[in-house]
C-alpha cells in the first residue's frame, strides 16, 4: 500500500524518479563552492572526508529535486527574496522564527538542520544562543557565510547530510529543522537522525495533510505539468509525525498551527492587515487548531526529566 506521507514526491527507489543530471556548468559551480568552502575557515565541510555523505552527493543529488533545485545558484539568490521579501513574506518569517524559539528550551547547544540562508541560525546567534548550522547545500552556506563579515562563524558551519548526520548520539541539547522535511528523500530516517543527534528535543515543521493546503498541492501538480522543475513536495499527517517520533522515544509535546489559508493565499494578496484579520478570526473559531498549516511541532525526549537544566542535572 502506497504512504499516504509520500504521495506528493518520487522516491529513490521509485523507477519514475526524476533522473535529471546535474548540467556540467552546475556540476564545475558545485565542485568549486565545495573546494572554497573547505579552504575557509569560517565553513566546516565533511563531505569530502565522509563516505557515506559522498554517496548522497554522487548519488542522490543527481536523482532527487531537493539536492539539485537548491544547489542552483539562481535558486538561493533568490532565496530570501522570494520567500520572506514580501510584505507578508516578512511576517511570515517572524512568526516561524517566534514559534520556534518560544517551543525551544533555555541553554544547552543547538543544532539547525536544513539551515539554508539563516533564517533560524542567525535568530539564534543574535539572542546568544550556541548554534551549529548544517545544509547538504554548499550554495546556501556559501551564501550565509558571506552575510557575516566578522569571521564569528568560524566552525559554525557544516555540509552534511540530514540523513546521516556526521555527530555522535546526544550531541545537542536541542535540534530544530525548518522547511526540510517536505523535501526529503526519506522522511523517516532523517527524524531518526535528528532524534538521535538530540540529548532533549526536536523542533520542526511540515505541511499538514489537511485543511485548504491540499488546494496548493493540486495546483502545483498541474502547474508541474507546465513548469516541468517545480517541486512536487510531501505532506504529512501529525498522526504520522507523532509516530514516527515514538518509535525513536520522543513525545510530541507541543504543536502550533500557524494560517488556515494557504501560505500561497496570503503571498499573493499580500496584505498584512488582511492576513492578521482574517486568520485571527479563524483561530478564535477554532478553525485553524484543526487544520491550519503549516504545523510546527517539538518533541521531547521520553527519558529526559522535564525540570531537567542544560547541564543534564533535575
Amino acid at each position: 500500500m502506497k504512504d499516504r506521507n509520500s504521495l506528493h514526491s518520487s522516491s529513490p527507489a521509485n523507477p519514475k524518479v526524476d533522473k535529471t543530471k546535474l548540467s556540467k556548468a552546475d556540476s564545475a559551480s558545485f565542485d568549486t563552492c565545495r573546494k572554497e568552502l573547505s579552504k575557509s575557515n569560517k565553513v566546516s565541510c565533511p563531505i569530502g572526508y565522509n563516505t557515506d555523505v559522498l554517496f548522497v552527493e554522487k548519488d542522490f543529488m543527481r536523482r532527487h529535486y531537493s539536492y539539485q533545485y537548491y544547489a542552483r545558484k539562481d535558486v538561493v539568490d533568490n532565496y530570501d527574496n522570494d520567500r520572506y521579501g514580501s510584505e507578508f513574506g516578512k511576517y511570515l518569517c517572524e512568526r516561524e522564527i517566534n514559534t520556534f524559539l518560544g517551543f525551544l528550551s533555555p541553554g544547552g547547544k543547538v543544532l539547525d538542520v536544513g539551515t539554508g540562508t539563516g533564517k533560524l541560525f542567525l535568530a539564534l546567534r543574535e539572542r546568544g544562543r550556541d548554534v551549529i548550522g548544517l545544509d547538504a547545500s554548499c550554495s546556501m552556506l556559501w551564501f550565509l557565510r558571506n552575510k557575516d563579515n566578522s569571521g564569528s562563524l568560524e566552525g559554525r558551519l557544516i555540509v552534511a547530510d540530514i540523513h546521516r548526520l556526521t555527530f555522535k548520539d546526544n550531541s545537542f541539547e536541542s535540534v530544530m529543522s525548518s522547511r526540510v522535511l517536505m523535501h526529503l528523500v526519506d522522511w523517516r530516517q532523517a527524524i531518526s537522525e535528528l532524534c538521535r543527534v538530540s540529548k532533549k528535543e526536536v523542533i520542526l515543521d511540515f505541511p499538514p495533510l489537511s485543511g485548504p493546503t491540499m488546494l496548493v498541492i493540486f495546483i502545483n501538480r498541474l502547474k508541474k505539468l507546465i513548469k516541468k522543475d517545480t517541486c512536487l513536495y510531501r505532506v504529512f499527517s501529525l498522526r504520522a509525525i507523532k509516530k514516527e517520533f515514538k518509535k525513536h522515544n520522543f513525545e510530541v509535546v507541543e504543536v502550533k498551527r500557524l494560517f488556515l489559508l494557504p501560505v500561497a493565499l496570503h503571498r499573493y494578496i499580500n496584505n498584512i492587515f488582511f492576513s492578521r484579520f482574517v486568520e485571527g478570526v479563524f483561530e478564535r473559531l477554532c478553525l485553524t487548531k484543526l487544520f491550519g498549516g503549516p504545523v510546527i511541532v517539538k518533541a521531547r525526549n521520553s527519558f529526559i526529566p522535564e525540570n531537567l537544566d542544560a547541564e543534564g542535572r533535575v
